[in-house]
């Protein structure tokens, strides 16, 4: 294994990779590894070649996600690094290779002046063989090591292939045991919708009716076993539950910030040849973002996704735009910043963009538009 050094770093990441920085090159035989730091973020991924790559975590403040949904959302963002960086890479590591090479090949010049100067007739079939034991040998090392690298690397996914089985095992499960049905219950009573009456609903004149009204008579009903059973708590827990629908130009409250999205429907395309997506239409909604919170703060670009008029998730093409709201710093408390977020346009028809806090699960908001475009 070969690791790219500081100055070799240092070089790539003076291309200038649009908010990317690269932090670590690992070069093996058979593939390259690289991680780099975005937003904060620290993304880490593997490279056969310059289209053959698979992402394998993301780091967000020391918590490591392998979630294949989390790891899609910067697709993007490892072809933009890879096809940029991947060349000069490979480049580096040829010229290490044969500079080892060499190295190699220099250890038998000393066998070769001990026998030009004992005076013996060297052929030049002699020093060929030389040179080929020499190549045999740098060729044995190096694939001592790669051996030794690739039991690691299997070790490893051996491991991780293990421990996801378990907590899969463990998952199934769990669901097992909640959703057995339990031999000896009554069926339950019908929906609430059904009924009319809240859930425990018994039919009139029951013995638990019965029971019920003996030990509550002469309590107050809205206080029965200690539960608060008004009319507004019920419906504000039914609120915080519940999603929150949006439409464009209203102001909806996330993760200590204040976002509006704009009603104004702006067009562009990607201009890119070293992605799938070039040329593609994408459209644009203008971004407003408060902070409300004491500190500095910004939006988390993992917390959305988008989806198309078919229900389908889209790819995300905020990278490929400057004025994307991914590219936005930390917002100063009680200052605003704006942005603008990026569709892929797949058709005419209703597109959702889905706000969900990461630390908060419960915080969900949802905002709907309809998206039409002149032939």
């Amino acid at each position: 294994m070969m690791n790219l050094a500081k100055e070799a770093i240092s070089e790539l990441n003076a291309i200038g990779l649009s908010g990317a920085s690269i932090t670590k090159v690992e070069c093996l035989t058979n593939e390259t590894r690289i991680t780099f730091l975005i937003e904060g973020i620290e993304v880490f991924f593997t490279a056969r070649n310059i289209t053959e790559y698979a992402i394998i975590s993301i780091n967000h403040q020391g918590q490591v996600f392998d979630d294949p949904n989390v790891l899609s959302q910067y697709d993007a963002w490892v072809k933009y690094v890879l096809t940029t960086t991947y060349p000069i890479i490979e480049a580096k590591r040829l010229k290490a290779a044969e500079v080892a090479y060499k190295a190699s090949v220099e250890t038998l010049q000393p066998e070769e002046d001990a026998i030009v100067g004992s005076g013996e007739n060297v052929s030049a079939e002699r020093l060929e063989d030389a040179e080929a034991r020499g190549r045999k040998e740098g060729f044995k090392a190096a694939r001592k090591r790669n051996l030794k690298e690739m039991k690691a690397l299997k070790k490893k996914y051996n491991m991780i292939i293990a421990i996801t089985v378990i907590v899969l095992i463990a998952i199934f499960a769990i669901i097992w045991i909640f959703m057995r049905p339990e031999t000896g219950v009554s069926t339950p009573p019908p929906p609430m919708e059904q009924q009319g009456t809240s859930p425990g609903y018994e039919a009139p004149g029951s013995a638990t009716e019965e029971g019920l009204n003996e030990e509550t008579e002469g309590t107050d009903p809205e206080q029965v076993n200690g539960i608060d059973n008004t009319e507004e708590n019920n419906e504000g827990a039914v609120a915080e539950s519940a999603t929150a629908l949006v439409e464009l130009g209203e102001t909806f409250k996330f993760d200590h910030l204040g976002i509006t999205l704009g009603t104004e429907v702006t067009w562009d395309e990607v201009e890119n040849e070293l992605t799938e997506y070039n040329g593609e239409a994408v459209f644009q909604i203008p971004m407003t973002v408060v902070n409300t919170s004491e500190v500095t703060h910004r939006l988390d670009v993992t917390s959305f996704r988008q989806f198309g008029p078919d229900g389908e998730r889209l790819a995300m093409l905020g990278p490929f735009f400057d004025n994307a709201i991914g590219f936005v710093d930390g917002i100063e408390p009680g200052t605003t910043q704006e942005a603008y977020m990026h569709f892929l346009f797949v058709g005419n028809g209703e597109y959702i963009v889905e706000f969900q806090n990461r630390n908060e699960p419960s915080e969900r908001v949802k905002v709907s538009m309809n998206v039409e475009r002149a032939e």
